[in-house]
Parts: C-alpha cells; sequence; structure tokens
C-alpha cells in the first residue's frame, strides 16, 4: 500500500457518556503511531444523555478528529453509512469506539492490506484460528458463532464473520455500493452486495474483548 494513501478510521457512539473521554483519548494515542497520514471520524448516533457534549470537549484538542452528529437515533447501519459517505481515506476503518476489538486493530488492518493490497474488504474474525473472545458471556459467544455458522452455510460463502461491525474498506469500493440498511443488516447487505460485484473479502484473526462497561451494559438493558 503507497505511504501517500489517507486512512479514516471512525467509530459511531450512543449514549456512551461513561467511557467517551477515556475511549477517545486511548484511541489518538494508538492511531497517532500510524505511517499513514488519518483522520478520526466520531458519529453520534442522536445520543440522548452528554455523549455529543463529552466528544466535542475530548476532541477540541486533537486537529484531526471530526464529528458528525444528527438528532435522533438512526441504528447502527444509518451511523456507519453517514462515516463512510463523509470519509475523505482511501482505505475506511470501522470499529467500536472502547477498542474492544485491541488496540492494535487498526494497525492489523492496514499490515492485512499491505500483505493483499488486492482485497477489497478485510474483516476482523474470532472465530478464525487465533481469534477468539475475552470476557464475552457464553451465550453471546454461542449465538455468535450458530448465526455466523448459518449465514455461511446459507450465503455459501467462506466468510466467518458476518455480523461484525470491525471491517476496513477501500473507500472506492465500498462507497460504490448502493447501501439502505438502518440496522445491525447493514453488515449483511455489504457482504451481499460485494460478492455480487466479486469484491476480494478476506478474514484475520481477531480478539474481541468485552470492557467492564460492556458487562455492566449487558446486565442492565436500556
Amino acid at each position: 500500500m503507497k505511504k501517500n494513501k489517507k486512512i479514516s478510521i471512525f467509530f459511531p457512539f450512543y449514549n456512551e457518556e461513561k467511557i467517551l473521554n477515556k475511549a477517545i483519548i486511548n484511541l489518538v494515542k494508538n492511531i497517532r503511531k500510524l505511517k499513514y497520514d488519518h483522520e478520526i471520524i466520531l458519529v453520534n448516533d442522536g445520543s440522548t444523555d452528554k455523549s455529543l457534549k463529552i466528544a466535542k470537549e475530548t476532541s477540541s484538542g486533537f486537529k484531526n478528529i471530526k464529528i458528525f452528529t444528527y438528532p435522533e437515533n438512526q441504528g447502527r447501519g444509518f451511523a456507519l453509512k453517514h462515516g463512510i459517505d463523509n470519509s475523505a481515506g482511501d482505505i475506511i476503518i470501522t470499529t467500536e469506539i472502547d477498542l474492544s476489538w485491541g488496540d492494535d486493530i487498526v494497525h492489523n488492518f492496514i499490515n492485512a492490506f499491505e500483505k493483499e493490497p488486492t482485497a477489497d474488504i478485510i474483516i476482523a474474525s474470532p472465530h478464525l484460528s487465533g481469534g477468539k473472545y475475552i470476557n464475552v458471556p457464553f451465550k453471546r459467544v454461542f449465538l455468535s458463532k450458530v448465526g455466523n455458522f448459518l449465514l455461511r452455510t446459507g450465503q455459501g460463502y467462506d466468510i466467518t464473520m458476518y455480523t461484525g461491525m470491525t471491517r476496513a474498506y477501500k473507500a472506492q469500493k465500498i462507497k460504490s455500493l448502493f447501501l439502505d440498511e438502518k440496522g445491525k443488516e447493514f453488515h449483511l447487505e455489504v457482504i451481499s452486495k460485494a460478492k455480487f460485484f466479486n469484491y476480494k473479502i478476506i478474514e484475520i484473526p481477531s480478539q474481541l474483548e468485552w470492557k467492564d462497561h460492556k458487562l455492566i451494559t449487558n446486565k442492565n438493558p436500556s
């Protein structure tokens, strides 16, 4: 991958006031080590708490962070599409705001593109050899494995992680797809349409670790 490429890394968030300050500082610390020019895009998916205020205050000291927001919660797919449409990078990386896929996930995607420059989409998967779940409740792991197995069987594509948000895309490729799903079905829509156009999709083994706040949220769903 040419060094003059620009990387767009973006993170949608909804009602994350408890973690946003620390999360933004941590992700900037990790991403600033990139050898490529980059931008960080935060998409506020209609948060009703103080998330937007905290994001603006924390981001004010960093020149390469952009924040996009809209007043009502629209769903993960809408937030992802909004970030993709407003990104300026040649490579677009989407992942969780708390870096639950690891502090090095962005670097791992970049390394994967350097090794496989013909790839169009790269998916992080805990289901591959070398990947794993950490602190994720057994029920969630079981449902993910079974759900993705059924999707792989039904779709006929050799992909182990249909449902994850943590992915990297060649901007030209993902922006050329007409995508209209607003919810989590967005992930399936991308794969289905990418396969229709013969995009090259690869996966990398990754570790998904639920942080303490996610465990708390899981016990007390809003």
